[in-house]
C-alpha cells in the first residue's frame, strides 16, 4: 500500500495516465496547465473518444468529490465522449459510486471506469 499524500495532485494525474495507458494498451493525449476543459486526458480513434477525468481528493473526501463530478457535468456533455473514466485517490463504497455516476446524468459513466484507490494501489 502506498501513501498516495505524498503525490502532487499532477503527480497523481501522471500515475493514473501512466496505469491507464499500460492497461489498455493505448497513448492517452496529454495536456499542459491551465482550464482543461472537462479532459484530463483523451483517447480518440474515429467515432470513439474517451476522457478521463482525475480527482486526488484524499484530504477532501467523497461529498466533495460528488459536488465537484456535478459541477464538470456542463463540460462532459458538450465533449459527448462515447467512454468517460473517472479516477480518484478516495476509497469508494459502491452506494458512493452510484451518487457519482446519478451526479453525472446522460455521461457514459460505468461502475466500471470509476476507478478508486484500491484499484490504483
Amino acid at each position: 500500500m502506498h501513501d498516495l499524500r505524498l503525490l502532487s495532485p499532477l503527480d497523481f494525474e501522471l500515475l493514473v495516465r501512466d496505469l491507464l495507458q499500460g492497461e489498455f494498451g493505448i497513448l492517452l493525449e496529454s495536456f499542459g496547465p491551465g482550464r482543461d476543459s472537462g479532459i484530463d486526458f483523451r483517447f480518440a480513434r474515429g467515432n470513439d473518444e474517451i476522457i478521463v477525468q482525475v480527482k486526488h481528493y484524499l484530504d477532501s473526501g467523497p461529498r466533495k468529490l460528488v459536488a465537484t463530478a456535478k459541477k464538470e457535468l456542463p463540460k462532459v456533455k458538450q465533449l459527448k465522449p462515447t467512454r468517460y473514466i473517472f479516477a480518484t485517490s478516495l476509497p469508494l463504497s459502491p452506494n458512493l459510486k452510484s451518487e457519482l455516476i446519478a451526479a453525472l446524468p446522460g455521461v457514459p459513466l460505468h461502475v466500471a471506469d470509476i476507478i478508486t484507490r484500491e484499484d490504483i494501489e
